[in-house]
């Protein structure tokens, strides 16, 4: 029992951390890329995805080290909402939220479809009557 509490202990907050890690990290990179000559050049775009990929980072490295995607992307949003948002641009940060949505809609939506469609599995449910 002490084994399986310290392992689950270990994942979680493994996971906390990184996820904390990786968002100020991400904040920080945001924050001092926006007076690169380079960064400028190219714009939006760019911040748009530095944004969107720190945003999938922490879920990708916490699961390739067998850690839990969700905690780490939980906690990475959170900091990511207050630390790395407000070095965004206006125009980013609309982008940003207007992806976010329509993400969240399209995911809720196949959630509910493979919710619905396994619900008859276990009954073997026939459309004959």
């Amino acid at each position: 029992v002490a084994r399986s509490l310290g392992e689950v202990a270990w994942i979680f907050g493994g996971s906390l951390a990184l996820g904390i890690a990786l968002a100020f990290g991400a904040a920080m990179v945001l924050k001092f890329a926006q007076s690169r000559s380079s960064f400028l050049m190219h714009g939006k775009q760019m911040e748009l995805a530095l944004f969107v990929l720190s945003c999938y980072t922490p879920f990708l490295v916490a699961e390739s080290l067998e850690l839990s995607g969700i905690v780490a992307i939980l906690f990475a949003g959170v900091v990511t909402r207050r630390y790395t948002v407000v070095n965004l641009s206006e125009e980013t940060r609309d982008r940003s939220e207007a992806i976010v949505s329509v993400l969240a809609y399209l995911a809720e939506s196949l959630i509910f479809i493979e919710l619905g469609t396994s619900a008859w599995r276990p009954f073997r449910a026939s459309v004959r009557l």
